[in-house]
């Protein structure tokens, strides 16, 4: 065997080693997420600094509209969180614990004046009913668009926040590029067009933002395509 056919074996390897190692990291990683709320009206509080700190350092993010934030992806261990807004009590929530894959809410009341108390629920998947930027489509709802091509059309038209530039089969979300949009088909990545029937569509679910953390650092929305029988 030639010296130059050796060094390809054994980059090969060595490219599926790394590769697994990154899947097997990644595959642990969780994350910490919830919602800020009003202590007295129960709405939702935008703007509000939410500051994490770990072994590692200092992560920091704000709130959006919904009061909303989420740290991702992050590694197993101990957690405390800051909440702060100008005018407004500043809220410490210390030893929050996230477990391998894990998943944790953490829900926070804050006012003038006035604290509620803090929400810490343990879970291992996303709720959606605390997360309605989660759409799921039946094959039912694909019978409407029996006369059109792909998955495009229908999103476009049941999902408010999907949008597709003029003869585009690509589609966008809250207004992200469509090549931000990542697809996964029975739990696969894919890359490139989609070229899958309708008929042979058992289940879309499309999430918009608060993306988990198995998905990393997508910038877009993820499409989940679960497929069924063609009978």
């Amino acid at each position: 065997m030639k010296t130059s056919n050796i060094i390809i074996i054994v980059l090969t390897v060595g490219l599926l080693l790394g590769l697994a190692v990154s899947a097997s990291a990644q595959s642990g990683m969780g994350e910490i997420r919830g919602t800020v709320t009003d202590s007295l009206t129960s709405t939702p509080l935008p703007d509000v600094i939410v500051t994490m700190q770990y072994k590692g350092g200092i992560k920091q993010q704000i709130t959006d509209a919904e009061g909303n934030y989420a740290f991702k992806p992050l590694e197993p261990g101990t957690y405390d969180l800051t909440f702060s807004l100008l005018g407004r009590h500043t809220v410490q929530v210390t030893k929050v614990t996230l477990g391998t894959a894990g998943l944790v809410y953490v829900d926070q009341a804050m006012g003038t004046g006035k604290i509620l108390g803090t929400t810490v629920v343990y879970a291992d998947k996303i709720d959606m009913k605390k997360d309605p930027i989660h759409i799921t489509i039946d094959k039912d709802v694909f019978k409407h668009f029996a006369g059109e091509r792909g998955i495009a059309p229908v999103m476009i038209a049941t999902i408010p926040a999907a949008y597709a530039p003029e003869r585009s089969k690509q589609v966008g979300f809250r207004g992200s590029r469509t090549d931000a949009t990542q697809y996964y088909v029975d739990g696969v990545k894919v890359i490139g067009e989609l070229n899958i029937p309708q008929m042979g569509i058992e289940q879309v679910t499309v999430i918009t933002g608060g993306l988990p953390a198995q998905y990393g650092d997508a910038t877009g929305g993820v499409v989940l395509i679960t497929t069924g029988s063609y009978r």
